[in-house]
């Protein structure tokens, strides 16, 4: 079915006419460009914080390491080497949480929700594996 003959011309119309530079247009537009950007920096200023409380929990985990590494070398032989490889995959696992904090993708609220999420479980998995290991440091 073909559309009536008058519907494209009447849309035409009605697009210039309402992208008219009309005092009622200036200011939705104004208003839609301030709210647009007070949720940038509202997400802007959600992520700096994230970003900082997670940089405060690597610091944490550093201290823990750098305990871990002490121990580690007062250790003997076997002891020495299962605490050594110990501390290797939890170094390992914290460089790959510092490295995607580094990243802090995600522009959009829905990009930003889905990084978020998986720097969590980054974090919830590095506690995790720095739970295990206290056992052998104790």
């Amino acid at each position: 079915m073909k559309p009536h003959p008058l519907i494209l011309p009447a849309l035409a119309v009605a697009l210039v006419l309402g992208c008219q530079d009309t005092p009622e247009n200036n200011k939705a537009k104004k208003e839609i460009k301030e709210a647009s950007d007070a949720t940038v920096q509202a997400l802007k200023a959600q992520k700096d914080e994230y970003k900082k409380q997670f940089q405060a929990d690597l610091d944490k985990l550093d201290i823990t390491l750098k305990e871990y590494k002490e121990k580690a070398s007062k250790a003997m032989d076997d002891a020495k080497v299962k605490m050594n490889k110990q501390i290797e995959v939890l170094q390992d696992q914290r460089d790959k949480a510092h490295a995607k904090l580094k990243d802090m993708g995600g522009d959009t609220k829905e990009a930003w929700a889905e990084f978020k999420k998986g720097l969590d479980k980054a974090k919830d998995d590095l506690k995790d594996a720095f739970d295990k290991a206290k056992k052998s440091f104790d």
